[in-house]
């Protein structure tokens, strides 16, 4: 959280100002990673106008104005600063950046994010080639406008984005530092690997798609990414002191989550997809239940071995959500870790139309908290192939 006062303040400073800070707080915008830099120049502006840049004095001009609340996207800022109208750009990114961002490869819905436009907070084309000190919240320094807009749109409008505006701020700050800060950088060796897994994922539903023609199966394809993630997740978790990473499901990608990230051997999976045990042909079945099956295996990472388990799912496929929370907190409390609850983490797997139509998964969010469910956290993963079983993408959020 942000204090409304420099640390290098005193007391005398702060009671005397104690009316100010209480019209900052109004504000909630100004409650944002990234502004202890304009905190201290408010702590300036509010003992001597005239030590701050010219610039900033119109900026704090400009807060009194919109004491009453939050200003409104491109509402009342015909007459603001400059520098005001590009920190209302910069929070609209950071709040609605998503909107813009490219999920969507089959270019099958129309984003219109005229919004995000700098036209809308009053700023001409003119302005565009500008210098504005505002960069220096994103820790960008002065630059011009379109360097500005060209970096927001680079961290939040590209294949990876985030979406939290409605989140505490605590979460907010956190999300805001990841996302525009230097972003994951992987190795030769790393990127090796990945395309490895690729490969194997890729290998494995062709032969299906060839070897059992017409079987009904929930292809990864599309979502080919979920293995390096859960291989990266492992990796990176073992590091930092975990133990086991628990993992609950749906029928999609589930078969190459077994073969190439739990190493099922494929055999067995094979023999299945037939309609046996493999072992014990004398229980034949068919249909789906071999995507219902679970696994457990140990995961051997360059940081230590990491106890991996999927747990059985039926058919009501988000039922396995509180069954997997439950079964990591019997795990932690094995581990004594009730504590931190870091040793163990679980991993929920959803489709896309699923996470938001389940009742079951806000259910179990809404526990997610509570002293007597609490498992320290949970690590969501959203498959959308725009393959959905029963929703057309259109009808998805």
């Amino acid at each position: 959280m942000i204090n409304n006062s420099s640390p290098n303040s005193t007391a005398n400073h702060q009671n005397s100002n104690s009316s100010n800070d209480n019209n900052i707080n109004k504000l909630s915008y100004l409650n944002r990673v990234n502004l202890e830099y304009v905190e201290s120049l408010m702590d300036q502006y509010l003992e001597n106008p005239e030590s701050v840049d010219p610039v900033w004095q119109k900026f704090f001009e400009g807060v009194e104005f919109g004491q009453s609340g939050r200003l409104k996207i491109g509402e009342g800022l015909d007459q603001a600063s400059p520098e005001l109208k590009v920190y209302e750009l910069i929070q609209a990114y950071r709040d609605y950046g998503h909107l813009k961002a490219d999920l969507d490869p089959l270019k099958l819905q129309n984003r219109k994010t005229s919004f995000l436009d700098f036209k809308s907070f009053n700023l001409s084309e003119s302005d565009a080639s500008k210098t504005f000190s505002m960069g220096q919240i994103l820790g960008l320094g002065p630059k011009t406008l379109s360097e500005i807009i060209d970096q927001l749109e680079k961290w939040y409008c590209q294949t990876l984005t985030v979406q939290m505006a409605e989140c505490h701020p605590q979460v907010r700050d956190w999300f805001t530092k990841e996302m525009e800060s230097e972003h994951l950088t992987l190795s030769k060796d790393q990127k090796v690997n990945i395309l490895k897994q690729l490969i194997r994922t890729e290998t494995l539903e062709k032969f299906l798609h060839t070897r059992y023609v017409g079987t009904k199966r929930f292809s990864i394809e599309g979502c080919d990414s979920l293995i390096p993630c859960l291989e990266y997740l492992c990796e990176k978790g073992a590091s930092l002191g975990v133990k086991a990473v628990t993992i609950g499901m749906a029928h999609r990608g589930r078969i190459n989550v077994l073969a190439n990230f739990m190493d099922k051997a494929l055999n067995i999976i094979f023999a299945e997809f037939d309609g046996n045990m493999g072992v014990d042909q004398t229980h034949d079945y068919d249909g789906d239940v071999k995507y219902h099956l679970g696994y457990q295996s140990i995961k051997e990472t360059k940081n230590g071995p990491v106890d991996i388990s999927l747990a059985f799912n039926p058919s009501h496929l988000e039922a396995v959500n509180p069954v997997v929370l439950g079964m990591v907190r019997a795990q932690q409390r094995f581990n004594h870790d009730t504590e931190e609850r870091k040793t163990v983490v679980p991993v929920l797997i959803h489709g896309d139309a699923a996470v938001i139509g389940q009742g079951v998964v806000s259910e179990t969010f809404q526990l997610s908290l509570l002293k007597g469910y609490t498992v320290g956290g949970t690590i969501h993963i959203v498959m959308n192939n725009q393959v959905g079983f029963t929703t057309d993408p259109k009808d998805s959020r």
